[in-house]
């Protein structure tokens, strides 16, 4: 059985390129979310194995979905997304919770391996 991964992304074009291949690379992908109360509700009633959270969304910071998912359940897997490298922003995602943060200029391949490793 494959991973089930939540896409958490305000673009919808991002979320279908990781969409596609995360499906390629095996995993399944229940559910999108375009903002974080879609997101929220999405992680509810999907209980996925993987996220992947943007920081910036329209109705809020990432940050806060990765809060309230590791508060929600120890093992879900968090990768957190972002166009910043900036150190804080990376601090602040470990501290929240997320196990990975990769930047939107890496490979998927990048992002595949991070779902693996984490």
């Amino acid at each position: 059985m494959s991973a089930s991964v939540i896409i958490i992304d305000d673009h919808p074009l991002v979320r279908d390129g990781i969409k596609r291949s995360l499906l390629a690379a095996g995993f399944s992908c229940p559910a999108e979310a375009g903002s974080l109360k879609e997101a929220i509700a999405m992680i509810a009633l999907h209980n996925p194995d993987v996220i992947t959270v943007d920081i910036n969304l329209p109705d809020g910071n990432g940050l806060e979905i990765v809060t309230w998912a590791r508060r929600h359940s120890s093992t879900v897997t968090i990768i957190v997304l972002s166009l910043s490298d900036d150190l804080n922003l990376i601090a602040a995602s470990s501290q929240a919770g997320a196990q990975a943060f990769i930047s939107k200029s890496a490979s998927a391949n990048q992002l595949i391996a991070a779902i693996h490793a984490a």
